[in-house]
């Protein structure tokens, strides 16, 4: 992979091998720059706080790095009837868009929502929104409903790609309708966070405190997942593909041995999550690299964060921008691919250029779960 990648970018005389990537995604060098290094520098420190807190609730000193994802000991035990979830996602979309809630509305209406989880399907969820002839933008969301409130946050998330699809089908047509990775999840994450934020109200309302810690951390899990892990891959793909271990310069790239991977991949796993013994242990993990199928189609999950992590700067705009917001969000989801991240942001006066933009998403999001969780741990009684 490396080799063909290195010739593509010489024969099409690409400045360094991410060129591509960015150019697809529609982002501008600097912008991917300024991601990297706020997620290392700002995102890295977070994330080992929310590691230290999972620790002293399994009962660990350290941990091994398959303690990652481990499930709490206690969980969100919150049973919910699927008309209850439909309820509380169009309440939620409803909250910031009353045009995106009668999206949802005509979506359930004409019955474009298969949720039943039964006998015989794959798991996971997934929306397929296309175009129809006659420029008739068509969505379909399929899930696996089993009544958690992680599903009701599942639903949001995938009927946000839904009403994206539609918006974006319609303005745009069939060619130009699809947003790249980078800002397709835009429309998702927001419902998904309204949605988690009235799911949130309900459990405090209950008194339910445990469910209130563990629908946080596992919130958290999917976050570190999206942002802090897709950049730790991209660092190991950008220094596999010529960068410096500073991050400041493209040489070329060069043919590595196993045992050079290996390095450079626990270089920038520690990046992250801390030196040996900090927070976790890391033996038995010098060949994960081997197993991540991501590594073959290089420079494409640095899309993941971004778009998490401008969701969450977009989000934060609401309070400021009070009326005017839905008029401006509705305009940037019905773009598709037509604009670049930095015209898409700036009738919202941000600039994805700046590093406070993202430094504000890693607050706003990971930063303000990892506090509220921590909050409700001393609530708990559990000192870490």
């Amino acid at each position: 992979g490396g080799g063909s990648k290195a010739v593509e970018t010489r024969a099409r005389g690409y400045a360094h091998p991410m060129r591509l990537s960015n150019k697809s995604n529609r982002i501008q060098d600097e912008v991917v720059e300024a991601l990297h290094g706020v997620v290392r520098e700002v995102g890295g420190p977070i994330t080992r706080r929310f590691y230290r807190l999972k620790a002293a609730h399994l009962g660990l000193k350290k941990l091994r790095w398959s303690d990652r994802n481990a499930p709490m000991p206690f969980a969100d035990s919150t049973v919910v009837p699927f008309q209850e979830a439909m309820t509380t996602v169009f309440e939620a979309y409803e909250s910031f868009s009353p045009t995106l809630a009668k999206l949802i509305r005509n979506s359930i209406e004409q019955k474009r929502i298969d949720a039943p989880a039964e006998k015989g399907r794959r798991g996971g969820a997934y929306n397929y929104s296309i175009v129809l002839p006659g420029n008739i933008p068509a969505s379909f969301t399929f899930l696996n409903y089993l009544g958690s409130n992680r599903d009701v946050m599942i639903l949001a998330h995938e009927l946000g790609h839904g009403v994206h699809g539609l918006l974006a089908g319609e303005a745009q047509g069939s060619l130009m309708f699809q947003a790249p990775t980078a800002y397709a999840e835009t429309a998702s994450v927001f419902g998904e966070m309204t949605t988690f934020n009235f799911l949130k109200k309900q459990l405090i309302a209950k008194g339910d405190k445990k469910s209130l810690f563990a629908l946080v951390m596992t919130t958290i899990d999917d976050a570190v997942n999206t942002v802090v892990r897709q950049i730790g891959f991209s660092n190991f793909e950008r220094r596999l593909h010529g960068m410096d271990a500073s991050y400041s310069k493209w040489d070329e790239p060069k043919k590595h041995s196993v045992e050079e991977v290996s390095a450079i991949w626990l270089e920038t796993l520690k990046e992250l999550y801390g030196e040996e013994g900090d927070v976790f242990t890391y033996e038995n993990t010098n060949l994960l690299w081997s197993y991540i199928p991501h590594f073959h189609r290089p420079f494409y999950v640095y899309g993941y964060a971004f778009g998490q992590l401008l969701t969450q700067s977009l989000y934060a705009q609401q309070a400021r921008l009070g009326e005017r917001f839905e008029p401006l969000y509705l305009n940037l989801l019905r773009s598709g691919g037509t604009r670049n991240a930095i015209e898409l942001l700036e009738p919202f006066g941000l600039d994805p250029r700046d590093t406070q933009f993202w430094n504000d998403g890693i607050k706003i999001g990971l930063d303000a779960l990892v506090k509220e969780a921590e909050d409700l741990s001393r609530e708990l009684g559990v000192s870490f």
